[in-house]
């Protein structure tokens, strides 16, 4: 009977689990769509963003703040409703320790926070590096100071719009980097770089990665008039996904089915010959526009906000900005970005090969790419013109 108990239980625990998890997938795909549509484009029209931090971020704060109107988030997105549905999707990621761990909260305020809520979001889940700023510290200079420290790296001023004078502030800015590693090394970069062909007619010399004919996951789509390719890391559980549609102007109906774009197509594997463009981008935007746009309206409203449990009455503790800063750097090793979050994917059964022609896939004119790891997007965007 224990026995039978124990199975029972068991079965319940992964039904319960794989729900959350699809559950959790099927939401942020959504959220990938809407960030897609509000995210801010570079001065060559590329677009980068990383649906799955803001969306933990969003649902953190949705659980840690009392009595506010974050019930207003459009009901389609179907986000998580508790702390517990969040760990089970992070415990799902290699080294999830570190996904939250380069969070800065900076609470500058003269009013009395609860000291629970400035180690809410710790307790919710372990942050070995957290930083607070309280009352009259030097917030710009300590932020970058502390952000450099966590990449090894130099970078630009990210909160230049912090209004020093301003009473009442609360201000998060995520930043993390990871790199990963092709499973199947790109042989070189080409000599002579090639020409890609803009949206609007111009022609460009961009630096072109080559990888010989290797077995990947590559589906032509009809309805889409566009190639889908899946190039793996040698990392666990994800890849990175490239969508190349038939013609240049094809990036227009691409960036209108993300939903589409972004659910599993039928693959097949087959023997196929790779040029990418290297390409780096870097993109910053407010996380407060995004929060608007899903419908979030009191939270940015100082004079009907009520964070109560927070601190005193509404008006005294508000959401003021949040920044998110976005980085990639895709090259023949493998890819940096600004989470960490390892992929990769397992080389595939000769069984489900379906061709022995070589496919050719030259991504020499506009694309949208996503990254994947364990059917949730991690981030995702668009390349109209390549730099590197």
């Amino acid at each position: 009977m224990k026995n039978l108990l124990a199975l029972v239980f068991f079965v319940t625990a992964v039904f319960s689990y794989e729900t959350v998890i699809r559950n959790f997938a099927s939401s942020n795909k959504l959220f990938a769509d809407y960030f897609y549509k509000l995210a801010r484009v570079d001065k060559d029209g590329n677009i980068l963003f990383g649906s799955f931090l803001d969306e933990i971020i969003f649902v953190v704060n949705k659980s840690e703040v009392f009595d506010v109107a974050s019930a207003e988030i459009r009901p389609s997105l179907l986000p998580p409703e508790t702390k517990a549905s969040i760990k089970d999707v992070l415990s799902k990621m290699p080294n999830h320790q570190t996904i939250l761990e380069c969070f800065v909260d900076i609470y500058r305020v003269p009013n009395n926070i609860l000291k629970y809520f400035l180690f809410s979001v710790q307790d919710f889940y372990p942050i070995s590096n957290r930083e607070y700023f309280v009352n009259g510290i030097e917030v710009e200079e300590e932020i970058i100071k502390w952000m450099e420290k966590q990449i090894n790296a130099e970078i630009y001023d990210p909160v230049s719009f912090l209004d020093k004078k301003t009473e009442i502030i609360f201000v998060c800015i995520s930043f993390n980097s990871f790199q990963l590693n092709w499973y199947f090394p790109f042989d070189y970069v080409l000599r002579d770089e090639m020409t890609f062909h803009s949206l609007n007619n111009e022609e460009v010399q961009a630096s072109f990665m080559f990888l010989k004919s290797q077995w990947l996951n590559y589906y032509e789509s009809v309805e889409l008039d566009a190639k889908f390719l899946e190039l793996p890391f040698l990392e666990e559980n994800a890849s990175m996904t490239f969508v190349l549609p038939n013609k240049k102007e094809g990036i227009a109906l691409l960036e209108e089915r993300w939903t589409d774009i972004l659910s599993v197509p039928p693959y097949n594997q087959q023997f196929v010959q790779v040029f990418l463009p290297k390409f780096k981008m870097e993109t910053a935007y407010n996380l407060a526009d995004i929060v608007e746009g899903l419908g979030i309206q009191d939270e940015a409203l100082p004079l009907r906000a009520s964070y109560i449990g927070i601190a005193g009455a509404a008006g005294d503790f508000f959401f003021d900005n949040r920044i998110k800063n976005n980085s990639i750097d895709v090259n023949e090793f493998g890819m940096s970005l600004e989470f960490w979050i390892p992929v990769m994917t397992e080389d595939t059964d000769s069984t489900t090969r379906t061709s022995s022609s070589t496919q050719q896939f030259i991504a020499d004119h506009p694309f949208v790419f996503y990254i994947k790891v364990n059917n949730i997007v991690v981030s995702a965007g668009r390349v109209l013109l390549p730099r590197y």
